[in-house]
């Protein structure tokens, strides 16, 4: 016989039960199963007193029988509340009971609870990416970028190296600097990018305070925050995170604050920046950018190369190249971007 399901948000009392649950039937070992404290800081929801999660319980024994996590932007910026944009995260129903439907359900339920203006996910399976497609969301595979160190001739993350080190349409514009910026200089900088600079239709919508919340004071990561400026003014802030793999080191942007179009013609700021930082190469997942900009910053389209390898696992580290697939809906059809910060893809899987 067919369960019936009480579908509603986790209560904070229901946080061991959640976790056995992501440890049984999502993935044994998972870090949202191990450490308590990673599970709290993406999905503790303080103001409302619950966790941002959605359950499906089954009404005669009580058990989890499905589980949707998500991560609203607001949860970095309260302010941003009545945006109303959340992203999905951990999306599973139990295999070895009846539970067609459920799944669905929850997303339905999610989304009327919520009244969510926009819905984006990133690193989706091809399973999810079917059933987003027939929900007519817009689907698509993000792009991946990366620039390699001119002073390196030898690698020991990066894989099948072809000898290209930039784009053919790298350029400098000798007014530009890129400097990383020290901590008592970030929330200063940040908040003094002029909000003129940002498409108000642009979704999802960030903040100084988010940035600030979600990367500078992250609990176990250590970001790194660089203004993007040219004579009169900062235009926008780059947020990278130093991996360590093999020995050796890459950089990874995370996010961007401000105007996308401040990385056009800064490949020699770039270089320096991998110099300093003596790393092999600096990546970049986004869609939604503008491939120009990227390539007179000299960055390479890995989606467009067949051999070289710019890997996007390192908790473990893993030499292969990973696609990552996007769906997102927005209500009023508003163009929407990713990066890597964005929903669960850049959390820690070791602490």
């Amino acid at each position: 016989m067919k369960s019936s399901y009480e579908i509603r948000f986790a209560r904070l009392d229901e946080q061991q039960a959640m976790r056995e649950f992501i440890e049984t039937h999502w993935r044994s070992g998972h870090i949202l199963a191990r450490s308590a404290e990673v599970f709290d800081w993406q999905y503790r929801n303080e103001a409302c007193q619950r966790y941002n999660f959605v359950v499906g319980i089954e009404t005669d024994t009580k058990e989890i029988h499905g589980a949707l996590g998500f991560i609203p932007v607001s949860h970095f910026d309260p302010e941003l509340e009545d945006q109303r944009e959340i992203w999905l995260a951990v999306w599973k129903v139990r295999e070895d009971r009846e539970t067609s439907g459920l799944g669905l359900s929850m997303l339905m339920k999610l989304k009327q609870l919520t009244k969510a203006k926009s819905i984006g996910l990133i690193g989706l399976s091809e399973d999810s990416r079917q059933i987003f497609r027939a929900l007519r969301y817009t689907c698509g595979n993000a792009e991946h970028y990366y620039l390699v160190n001119p002073e390196r001739t030898t690698f020991k993350i990066l894989g099948g190296f072809d000898d290209c080190y930039a784009h053919e349409r790298a350029a400098n514009d000798p007014a530009k600097r890129i400097v990383r910026l020290e901590n008592d200089d970030i929330p200063t900088t940040l908040k003094g990018i002029e909000s003129s600079q940002f498409d108000d239709q642009q979704r999802p919508y960030k903040t100084a305070n988010y940035f600030l919340n979600r990367y500078a004071r992250h609990p176990f990561y250590q970001y790194q925050m660089w203004s993007i400026a040219n004579a009169s003014h900062v235009a926008a802030v780059l947020v990278t995170r130093r991996v360590v793999a093999n020995d050796s080191a890459v950089l990874r942007i995370i996010d961007l604050y401000g105007t996308a179009t401040a990385i056009e013609a800064t490949h020699g700021e770039f270089c320096k920046m991998l110099a300093t930082e003596n790393a092999e190469y600096i990546d970049f997942y986004n869609s939604g950018l503008h491939a120009s900009s990227l390539e007179t910053a000299g960055f390479l389209s890995r989606c467009s190369t067949s051999q070289v390898i710019v890997p996007n696992y390192f908790e473990p580290f893993e030499q292969k190249n990973v696609d990552l697939a996007f769906a997102y809906w927005t209500q009023d059809r508003s163009p929407y971007e990713f990066v890597k910060g964005d929903s669960d893809q850049d959390r820690p899987s070791a602490i």
